[in-house]
């Protein structure tokens, strides 16, 4: 980027995961789900503009467990 707000930035591709397993937990059905963000944990800028640029967030997981009672 420069003073006059202009700039290449390449293209770039990321790749999310998820899973989920639905099983009885103590006599209640319960499903675990999991998923995953850039989990190549790819470096890429996300955007651009006012002459800064952002970095992508790199790799995150997030998990979960629901209950229905």
């Amino acid at each position: 980027m420069n003073a006059f707000n202009q700039g290449y930035v390449p293209g770039y591709t990321t790749f999310d995961l998820g899973a989920a397993y639905r099983f009885d937990l103590l006599g209640k059905s319960a499903t675990l789900r999991a998923y995953g963000n850039n989990i190549t944990d790819r470096r890429y800028w996300a955007s651009t503009g006012s002459s800064l640029l952002a970095r992508g967030l790199p790799r995150t997981v997030k998990a979960s467990l629901s209950l229905n009672l």
